[in-house]
């Protein structure tokens, strides 16, 4: 039976010049197990998410983290809808042409 995992984990508290940093990262995949439980097993992939800055006077602070393969991923998908939606107009355009060319020598 599987089922899928989704978590949120925080990690160890570091102090840092007065100041303490703490990691966090999103647990994600699924796990298997057999239904008599003679077999397990697991995928399971962790990503950093953010990082929590706690401040000396008790307020914190959430930091982002840029996921670079996902910016870049992003980026190489938006460059091929945009060359494929330019391309697709061109050959409209060449085709609407081309109708007009053969109707322009067909009245001749």
């Amino acid at each position: 039976m599987f089922k899928p995992i989704r978590e949120e984990r925080l990690g160890l508290r570091q102090s840092v010049a007065g100041w303490e940093i703490q990691p966090a990262a999103r647990l994600s995949g699924w796990r298997w197990r057999a239904p008599e439980g003679q077999a397990a097993g697991a995928f399971l992939h962790l990503s950093p998410t953010h990082v929590l800055l706690h401040h000396p006077d008790g307020s914190q602070n959430r930091l982002e983290l840029p996921i670079p393969t996902k910016d870049a991923l992003l980026g190489m998908l938006a460059a091929a809808a945009g060359i494929a939606g330019v391309a697709i107009f061109l050959i409209a355009l060449l085709r609407l042409w081309q109708r007009r060319a053969i109707k322009s020598s067909q009245e001749l």
